[in-house]
């Protein structure tokens, strides 16, 4: 069979090309799970979050999302790599930062501070990533990154009661 797939590091688990608009909200589960402000989550909260993604690909040297627009989706890459490119001083030249791999989050950051994307990140290869929407992230993340902030800093506090 001359069949493409993506196939991730988890062997079980792989996509074959033509079914990328089919994945199930449980496979998309799966992956936010690898996802470290998703770790902790359960079931249920990975669910209610995967439900509300797609899955999305991404040629080689498409631009994912690009500088200075703004933030309507955040990424999670589930195949493949992508470069972090941001402008120099002079705003014309793009010098690369850094490489994302499986299970990096692109304009997470950037959503969650209400800013534009402060980088143009592109495909460098074929990827696949899923795709939130501000919405989403709004209604089911902001939410509980929150709640873990509130919790960092009443331990925090507690600490500190004992110094």
């Amino acid at each position: 069979s001359n069949e493409k797939y993506y196939i991730t590091p988890s062997t079980y688990f792989k996509i074959r090309y033509n079914d990328i608009e089919r994945v199930t909200a449980g496979e998309i589960a799966v992956h936010l799970k690898c996802v470290d402000i998703f770790r902790n989550l359960n079931d249920h909260q990975l669910l209610d979050i995967a439900d509300t993604c797609t899955l999305k690909v991404f040629p080689r040297g498409y631009n994912i999302v690009e500088a200075g627009k703004p933030v309507n989706y955040i990424f999670i890459l589930l195949t493949g790599h992508a470069r972090i490119y941001q402008t120099q001083d002079n705003g014309q030249t793009y010098v690369q930062k850094d490489t994302l791999h499986k299970s990096n989050l692109i304009g997470a950051l950037d959503m969650l501070h209400g800013r534009n994307y402060s980088a143009t990140v592109t495909a460098g290869v074929l990827l696949s990533c899923v795709m939130m929407s501000n919405e989403s992230f709004n209604d089911l993340v902001r939410p509980i990154l929150e709640d873990l902030r509130a919790k960092a800093e009443q331990y925090e506090n507690f600490l500190n009661a004992f110094v």
